[in-house]
Parts: C-alpha cells; structure tokens; sequence
C-alpha cells in the first residue's frame, strides 16, 4: 500500500516522463526505469515495491508498504465488474489472493429471481481473478437471495460466500484487514423505488432493520468507538448534505440510515471513510471520499 504522493510519482513514470523515470531507476536501484519488466521477470511499480523495495531511499515509504499486501476500493458496480479488467485494472495483474478489492455497494451481482447464466459466468470471471473480492450491499441487490447465501467467519466477522474469493461483508461488522479494522455498514434508500417492482428490482431490505443498527453499535462499543477505516454505501447527514449542495440534489439524507452514520461519524475515532451511491468521485472535509468508477489503493498514511 503507497501513500498517494509516491503512487503519483510512479504513475508518472508508467506514462514516460525522463526525470520520474530516472527517479525509479534511484528506486528500484537498477539500471532499468521501473517501467516495463525487471530483471527477475516482474513487470510495474507495484512489483518494483513489493519484490525489490527502496534502495537508497529508506524511510520514504512506510515499512508497511514494502512486501505488504494491498487493498483496493471501488464504488458501485451495478454488476458491470468490467471495470476490473486487466484493461482497465492494470495493477490487477500484480495482486495476490492475500490482496483485496472492496466494492463498496451496489455490487449487484445477486439480482436476478434465480442466478441468471449472465450473474453466472461475470462471477466466475471475478472469483478467477487472482485477488479477493469484498463487496458491501447498497441498495440496488437481490435482499431475497443475497440474505440466503452462506456464511462463514471470516477476517474477525461473518462474510457472506457467494464464490469461493468473492465475499459479502455484512451491516454492522468490524473486520480485520491487514491489522487494520474496518467498521462496515451497507445500505441506502432508491430514490426511484416509485418506478420499481417490489421484490423484483427493488427490496425494502435496502435499508438497515434495528437488529443491524443495534449490531453496528454493540461492534464499536466493544473497540471502544476506535476503528481505523469505516466502509459504507451510503454516507453520513452532513457529508449527505455537502453533496447535495455541490451537486444540486433535492435529497438531503432525512431518513434512519444517514443519521445512523452521522452519528458514527461523529463519535467514532477513525483515520478514513469511504462511500458510494452517489456516482462522484470525490472527498468532503479532507477524510470522507466518495467512489464510483475510480478503483482507488487504500492509502495507510491517512
């Protein structure tokens, strides 16, 4: 995992700039820009910092980021995974089953009234791909199917199995990635469920019930209200409201779920909260970023 000021250097240098490229060459300390394959076989930024580390510049990254394993977050999919390509998703290549991408609601891969041979074959090409899939339910899912899937304990809480890599992660758990814990909350209101069929393309599941709630309170009264990340489809009151006022919306989150999480926010300790729904890439008051398309490498330092 590498803070954002280093990955930007090195996406410059993947793009050809001289003066970066030479700074990668100080970096993996061979004769070879970190473009390209290295010596040893391996090919792109990631593989120079996992295999190789710094040399010459010990203490610039964190410790942490050498040979570490990675965590990647993406916003909502609507069962369109493409995004995940190795196309679109060329740090993809390099990942492991020890890294993570966490699809942040809206996954949508458990839709149809039975698994169409559609969500069948785009799971079989996600669970192939050689890191695990996380994803959090927003409110575009199949409730009816996606709450008859089995668990098991997995990362510190319970995960929904829908493949043998693809993981649910439920309303009100903290899990363990990496030594960090990540607070998780699905969930968010449709404001077209006027247009759509009960049970069909929409389900009032989409909201959290008060036994969720009550979990999500009881999971951070026992660490104290202290986590390192917090995980959710929808996003907090006020950030709720930011947007509306940026982005003009007539919604401004006056139901249950974003005061629930408003009052996460305002009581939790946590470096960073990640949300989708909206379809923005953005981020609110330094430490609320909001993800659609943009497939984004968790960042330890914030």
């Amino acid at each position: 995992m590498v803070s954002m000021i280093w990955y930007s250097i090195f996406d410059r240098c993947r793009r050809g700039s001289t003066v970066e490229q030479q700074f990668c060459k100080l970096w993996v300390g061979g004769s070879t820009p970190l473009v390209g394959s290295c010596s040893c076989g391996g090919n792109g930024i990631h593989h120079g910092l996992r295999n190789h580390g710094p040399r010459g510049l010990e203490g610039s990254i964190p410790s942490s980021c050498i040979g570490g394993n990675m965590i990647f977050l993406t916003g909502d999919t609507h069962s369109e995974v493409e995004r995940l390509s190795s196309k679109n998703f060329p740090d993809g290549k390099i990942l492991n089953r020890s890294d993570y991408v966490i699809v942040l609601g809206d996954f949508a891969l458990v839709w149809d009234k039975v698994q169409s041979e559609r969500e069948k074959y785009w799971i079989s090409w996600l669970d192939n791909k050689p890191w695990t899939t996380l994803f959090l339910d927003g409110n575009h899912e199949n409730f009816e199917r996606l709450d008859q899937l089995p668990t098991k304990e997995m990362f510190g809480g319970e995960v929904g199995v829908l493949a043998n890599n693809i993981y649910h992660l439920k309303r009100g758990d903290i899990y363990l990635l990496e030594g960090k814990k990540f607070f998780t909350f699905g969930g968010g209101q449709s404001i077209d469920k006027h247009l759509r069929i009960e049970n069909i393309s929409w389900w009032a599941r989409e909201l959290p019930n008060y036994a969720e709630y009550h979990k999500g309170l009881e999971s951070l009264e026992k660490v104290s209200w202290n986590i390192d990340y917090v995980l959710t489809h929808d996003a907090p009151r006020s950030i709720y409201k930011a947007m509306a006022e940026k982005y003009f919306f007539h919604k401004t989150g006056e139901y249950d779920l974003p005061k629930f999480l408003e009052e996460v926010k305002n009581k939790a300790q946590y470096r960073h909260w990640y949300f989708a729904h909206f379809h923005y890439n953005d981020t609110f008051e330094q430490k609320f970023t909001c993800l659609y398309e943009n497939v984004v490498m968790l960042d330890p330092g914030i």
